[in-house]
């Protein structure tokens, strides 16, 4: 004898089937409508992070314009650094950096390094460092 009662009616098994279709369809549309709302998340994600992409260029772009403009009136003036409230801006000259050409040294000598150092120009630059607020 079997465990699943078997529906004498042939039109109660129609309703049944259709019913069990409906909920199938229901759970269909709530599974698209949910992938939508995931799909429109991800747009809106991707549409904010462009924004955000966006607005870090142009804000890129002004910090090196303003670092310019310290650079060319250090210059300018000869002065080292300039300091307040909110910011301290130090001017950074020109200097030699001697580095090592690890690769040259690798390929001919591996034991002397010295032979393969090289002297390079820095260019000059501006550091901007932001001050912290005090706590009180």
């Amino acid at each position: 004898m079997s465990r699943i009662p078997k529906l004498l009616n042939p039109a109660m098994e129609a309703r049944a089937a259709e019913v069990l279709a409906k909920k199938e369809a229901d759970r269909k549309k709530y599974e698209d409508k949910n992938c939508l709302k995931r799909e429109m998340d991800v747009l809106i994600a991707v549409r904010d992070f462009s924004k955000l992409e966006r607005e870090i260029e142009k804000l890129t772009k002004q910090k090196e314009l303003i670092k310019d403009f310290f650079l060319q009136k250090f210059k300018e003036t000869k002065t080292r650094y300039f300091e307040n409230k909110v910011i301290k801006v130090t001017y950074v000259p020109e200097s030699e950096v001697v580095t090592l050409d690890s690769k040259g040294i690798k390929e001919n000598y591996p034991d002397i390094a010295e032979e393969f150092s090289k002297v390079s120009i820095r260019k000059p630059y501006v550091l901007i460092k932001q001050k912290k607020e005090k706590t009180k």
